[in-house]
């Protein structure tokens, strides 16, 4: 009877063995992953750990890619790393920012406002995860500084039919410095 509990004993700590050598395994893998997307390596990956989607997710802002960075949005919020979460939303928010700082320098105006409206809806998002971060709240004021946030009357109908040139632009132009 001894000799049953044993064995059974060393079934369970050989069961437990293996699962966390698994789990090691898995981390490394995962380690392994989020150092070469670090270093600019192009990899992919099956993992959905929130280190490594938030690596993922870097990789692809730091390359220009903010659609792809924001697909992942999901997983991450699937992940349960709040923090993270935050982090991903805040990075999207400036890839957004410098898209749309290029867009101004390069004098596409009218371009660049949706993507500053869409950075502004990613610090809220960072905002509403991690109320206390000072910089999201920062880069919101200084987004929500180059558009306006208001949304604009219908145009009336002109009477021959054209329509008034714009004088006034949304992009009233880029702050510098503090208010």
């Amino acid at each position: 009877m001894a000799t049953v509990g044993l064995l059974a004993a060393l079934l369970a700590s050989l069961a437990l063995a293996l699962w966390a050598s698994l789990q090691l395994m898995a981390e490394r893998r995962d380690n392994r992953t989020i150092a070469a997307l670090a270093s600019g390596m192009q990899v992919e990956t099956t993992s959905q750990r929130a280190e490594v989607l938030f690596a993922r997710s870097r990789h692809l802002l730091r390359r220009g890619r903010p659609d792809e960075a924001e697909a992942l949005s999901p997983a991450l919020a699937m992940a349960g790393d709040a923090g993270l979460a935050a982090a991903h939303a805040y990075n999207l928010g400036n890839g957004r920012l410098r898209q749309a700082f290029a867009m101004v320098e390069d004098n596409r105006i009218d371009a660049a406002i949706p993507v500053v409206r869409v950075a502004q809806a990613d610090y809220r998002r960072t905002l509403r995860l991690h109320p206390a971060d000072f910089d999201a709240k920062w880069n919101l004021d200084l987004a929500s500084r180059l558009v306006r946030a208001f949304p604009r009357a219908a145009p009336d109908e002109e009477e021959d039919g054209a329509r008034p040139r714009n004088i006034w632009t949304d992009l009233p132009g880029l702050p510098r410095g503090l208010p």
